[in-house]
């Protein structure tokens, strides 16, 4: 008996069983030489601690740092075609008879500096840091050699004069290279040593290009002759199914983030899974810039760059959604929505209804348009029920069968143009429309069509049913909301309507309104924010929303209820002559948490659909089919905010150039600068690559600025007649998946002119003194008299302009800097100089005759 009720559960998983999207559109990024500054190929890749990316080219070092490309020539214009990045973030370079690094200049630019000299006209391919070890190892075509920092030598690894060297890789710390026609050997305490069984790899297609571990199995991959396991000396040829590899070489292969691999070859890009099975494929035809890739690398937020033999690609790798692009997938057209019937996947689109076609030797995804001889028109809403497959166009009602042929069911002069079509959850055998002649119920055994004359007639474009409630839903363009109610599910004639119009508190009478349930409760989105009904039935803004940015620029274009209990709301709104979309994750409690998506991605997004399959979303809309885990997780940033130039009364003293290098230098920026050197600019950048164009930043001066700026995508910041004093800047950036990235901070200081110096305020208060005495002496003199009054005015001004440069700032800073306070603050000085003089004049005397007695005094004395 189990086993017969194993056998039955078996056979049901296997009906139920559903297909899924294997192969989906690569999300890319192009860069052409024409932007780069590059030429030809690129042959290396690798990224320093601040997260800049460094490229060696043909051309000569590539720099790029979320923002500006930059280009740097070698000596005597050679091309570099080793590159490798220590842990401490320095960029080491081999090229034509010598090892360099990446350092700066005096004034901040980039400057390639020379480590060692190597054999003149060798080459360096390759460089890896020897475990366990300070120095490092370093290949060329024909000689190998290890790099002693402690020494700062050159030495020679000794090996037979015959040996040739191809591909060297470094494999959980150990050295393999390959020597042409001779086999694998490991480089073990500066001895080369053969792998057993690889002696057989002798020919050029059988040229090792790379090597990685598999569990207790070495992985070879060859140029031309396919991928090999090798344990204990014997080697197996693992079989790969597709035409595409096995005709094309291989140039270089790497290890990706959750156990995969990709290999740089001359026909694009392809990705193993652990199991070495092909699981996808980049090239030309689903966007890649040019086939030949000559080098592959991963940043740290695993986005898997490929340098081609013309130009460089960026592939977001490792994404939690898919797409299938509309162009590329052959839709060419609007998505209306998609569903999966007969071991298929159908989408209904403007030019009628396509289905899935998928090509496992290409590992494409593409759609075939079917039925178009009799269904060539805009198809808006195709479902299954009861095992069939309707479509809703401007037909009619029809049908399409198992082998994708077309037949009508109702024609339009019955049935009108269909724009909504369901089936119904409440009512059995039953299809629900709306379009140009209004709401209809179809009974899809007799083909019966329930009207409802009582309801306004006009245009349905929005639909939903609540089928806990038995309720259904709709909009009627200028007429009202209508709500029917059914009593009885088994019959369309026990209903009750209701109608909602402006006069019951909704935002217009044009009713451009979309439906949605939340916690059981049907809302009502608008252009001016979603409503709900109250007690007294009555149509209020929900307050549940408030607490979203822009709330009420927002309408909530799709929705959807997931089985995981969450729900997706699709947000668009207009921002900068731009319609911006949003997916938001909102619980039964209202507590909202934007997923973070790709702004790129859905921009422009519209006539969005969501259904969910096989734990996953699949959304729909005018740019294509985008494919999400219903559990979606953003990817983890890693990027940081740099500032990538300074310029100090428009000259540059820092130019983006690493602040220390390899061969332990440092550059020290320039921070202290004189009183009238206060105009400063700064140049700022993000060093995330996800979508870098729509990377933001924000600012902070302190001592100039209390608050941060508005977050906006110019990067550059620029101050002008600035106070001395000392300053911090603050720089915040975020990525285009609204993720805070490491923020950046420079402090500087800017010298007060030599009159506001604290030598020049002491010499003040030594003139005072001296002045002091000098009225005192005066005063016991008859003659001197008015010399002495005039030196009391003096220094009452000094001591007013030193109480002048104390509460001046205080009042900029109290007032915010209004020019009137000022004013007033020197007419009280100006009141008080007379009463002042006075009570100076009177304390001056008596510190005169304690200074200078009188005579009669000194007689007595």
């Amino acid at each position: 008996m189990k086993f017969i009720i194993i056998i039955n559960f078996f056979l049901i998983s296997l009906l139920v069983m559903s297909k899924e999207i294997n192969f989906t559109t690569p999300i890319l990024e192009n860069y052409a030489s024409q932007e780069t500054g590059g030429t030809r190929a690129t042959w290396g890749i690798a990224q320093n601690k601040n997260g800049k990316m460094f490229f060696i080219n043909t051309y000569g070092v590539l720099v790029f740092d979320g923002s500006d490309w930059r280009s740097m020539r070698l000596k005597g214009n050679s091309t570099p075609r080793a590159i490798h990045a220590d842990k401490e973030g320095n960029i080491l370079i081999g090229f034509n008879g010598e090892l360099g690094t990446i350092s700066f200049s005096k004034s901040g630019e980039y400057f390639y500096k020379k480590i060692s000299d190597i054999v003149p006209s060798e080459t360096p391919r390759e460089i890896y840091k020897i475990q366990n070890s300070s120095n490092y190892f370093i290949r060329t075509p024909k000689k190998l050699f290890v790099y002693s920092v402690a020494d700062n030598k050159m030495n020679l690894v000794d090996v037979p004069k015959d040996f040739k060297f191809g591909v060297a890789c470094k494999v959980e710390g150990k050295i393999y290279v390959y020597v042409k026609g001779k086999g694998l050997y490991l480089l073990e305490n500066d001895t080369l040593s053969i792998i057993k069984g690889t002696q057989k790899f002798k020919s050029k297609k059988q040229t090792i290009y790379a090597v990685f571990k598999h569990n207790d199995n070495l992985i070879l991959i060859t140029r031309r002759s396919g991928i090999f396991k090798l344990k204990n000396g014997v080697v197996e040829k693992i079989s790969i199914n597709n035409a595409s590899f096995n005709t094309t070489t291989v140039y270089r292969a790497i290890n990706l983030p959750n156990k995969k691999y990709a290999l740089a070859t001359y026909d694009g890009v392809f990705i193993l899974n652990k199991e070495f099975v092909i699981i996808e494929h980049i090239a030309e035809d689903n966007g890649l810039l040019n086939n030949n890739v000559r080098s592959l690398f991963v940043d740290q937020d695993s986005n898997l760059w490929a340098g081609l033999n013309d130009g460089i690609s960026k592939i977001k790798y490792d994404l939690d959604y898919k797409i299938l692009d509309r162009n590329k997938s052959k839709i060419n057209s609007i998505t209306n929505n998609i569903l999966e019937y007969n071991d298929k996947f159908y989408v209904s689109t403007p030019k009628g209804v396509m289905t899935s076609k998928e090509d496992k030797s290409k590992l494409r995804f593409i759609f075939d348009p079917i039925a178009r001889d009799k269904l060539q028109t805009q198809t808006w809403k195709i479902v299954v029920h009861e095992g069939l497959l309707y479509t809703g166009s401007n037909i009619g009602l029809g049908i399409i069968n198992k082998d994708d042929k077309y037949s009508s069911v109702l024609s339009r002069k019955k049935i009108g143009s269909i724009y909504k079509l369901s089936s119904s959850k409440t009512l059995n055998n039953t299809l629900i429309v709306g379009g140009g002649k209004g709401f209809h119920l179809i009974n899809t055994k007799n083909l019966n069509i329930k009207k409802f004359p009582e309801i306004d007639k006009g245009k349905v474009w929005e639909i939903y049913e609540d089928y806990i409630n038995k309720e259904i839903y709709f909009r009627i363009l200028k007429k009202g909301i209508f709500k029917i109610k059914f009593n009885d599910i088994n019959t369309y004639e026990d209903y009750s309507i209701e109608k909602y119009t402006f006069e019951n508190g909704l935002p217009d009478n044009f009713y451009n309104i979309n439906f949605l349930n939340l916690n059981n409760e049907v809302l009502y989105s608008t252009d001016k924010g979603v409503y709900k009904k109250n007690e007294e039935n009555k149509f209020i803004l929900d307050n549940r929303f408030f607490d979203l940015p822009n709330y009420q620029a927002k309408k909530i274009d799709s929705f959807i209820n997931l089985t995981n209990g969450n729900n997706w709301l699709v947000f668009s709104e207009n921002k900068n002559s731009n319609r911006e979309v949003s997916i938001y994750e909102v619980n039964n409690n209202f507590k909202f948490k934007q997923l973070n998506v790709d702004k790129d991605l859905l921009r422009g997004f519209s006539r969005i659909n969501m259904s969910e399959k096989n734990n996953k979303v699949l959304l729909s809309g005018t740019n294509g089919i985008v494919i999400f885990p219903i559990n979606f997780k953003p990817k983890i940033a890693n990027g940081r905010t740099l500032v990538t130039q300074i310029k100090v009364n428009n000259i540059k003293i820092y130019n983006g150039a690493p602040k220390y290098d390899f061969l332990i230098n440092n550059l020290n920026v320039k921070n202290k600068f004189s009183y009238n050197e206060n105009n400063i600019s700064f140049k700022i950048t993000n060093t995330d690559y996800f979508n870098e164009k729509r990377n933001q930043f924000r600012y902070k001066l302190i001592n100039l600025m209390d608050n941060y700026s508005e977050y906006s995508s110019s990067k550059e910041v620029s101050f002008t007649n600035l106070n001395h004093g000392k300053y911090k800047l603050l720089v915040e950036g975020k990525n285009s998946l609204e993720q805070n990235l490491i923020p950046y901070e420079y402090s500087f200081t800017i010298k007060p002119p030599w009159w506001e110096t604290t030598y020049f305020y002491l010499g003040e208060i030594f003139f005072f003194l001296l002045l002091l005495l000098i009225t005192a002496f005066s005063k016991k003199s008859t003659k001197a008299q008015k010399f002495a009054t005039a030196m009391t005015f003096v220094v009452i001004i000094i001591v007013f302009e030193l109480l002048n440069l104390i509460i001046d700032p205080l009042i900029v800073k109290l007032t915010g800097g209004i020019p009137v306070f000022d004013l007033v603050s020197k007419i009280i000085l100006g009141l008080l100089l007379q009463p002042v003089e006075k009570l100076a004049s009177i304390l001056l005397d008596k510190f005169s005759d304690f200074v200078v007695p009188k005579k009669k005094d000194i007689k007595k004395a």
